[in-house]
């Protein structure tokens, strides 16, 4: 007993746990076909945008995910134009010292990239875990879609993963 009443047990204050309910969003902003992809995206990273869009992961998109959809891609592209200026080694010469070698800028600038795009992929669901985190089963959203034109984040998603 606290100083203030009965205290409450780990199941009521929901320690460790996460709420499984289920939310239903109804699609006010539903992206229906593929949007354009940014203008300063390179082929690859625009075969990389039709390819999300075309997946089953963009159905559960809505344009207000459209700009973070847009900046992930964006990211994608200045990653690998960093990894490029990689190529010249971990260790580049100093600017003041050409005998001098010091830690190459790119390595600093590909660390952030990766922490950011990290980020976003896991709050977009783009890798496998992340959308187990976000409760995401592909294939009963996409049956969902089609019959109800309904994003759902699955309260079942819980028992399957784990019985599976």
């Amino acid at each position: 007993m606290g100083s203030r009443g009965p205290l409450r047990n780990a199941q009521e204050q929901g320690a460790g746990h996460r709420d499984h309910s289920l939310a239903v969003l109804r699609q006010g902003g539903r992206i229906t076909t593929t949007p354009r992809a940014p203008a300063d995206l390179d082929a690859k990273h625009r075969r990389a945008w039709r390819t999300y869009w075309e997946s089953p992961v963009a159905r559960v998109a809505i344009a207000v995910d459209l700009p973070a959809i847009r900046r992930l891609f964006e990211l994608y592209q200045q990653r690998d134009e960093a990894l490029k200026a990689l190529k010249a080694g971990l260790l580049v010469r100093g600017s003041v010292s050409a005998k001098q070698l010091r830690p190459n800028p790119a390595v600093d600038i590909v660390t952030k990239l990766e922490g950011v795009i990290l980020r976003l992929e896991n709050e977009i669901g783009v890798t496998p875990m992340a959308r187990a985190r976000l409760g995401i089963a592909l294939e009963r959203f996409v049956e969902d879609m089609a019959a109800q034109d309904e994003v759902a984040v699955l309260d079942r998603y819980r028992d399957l993963a784990s019985s599976g």
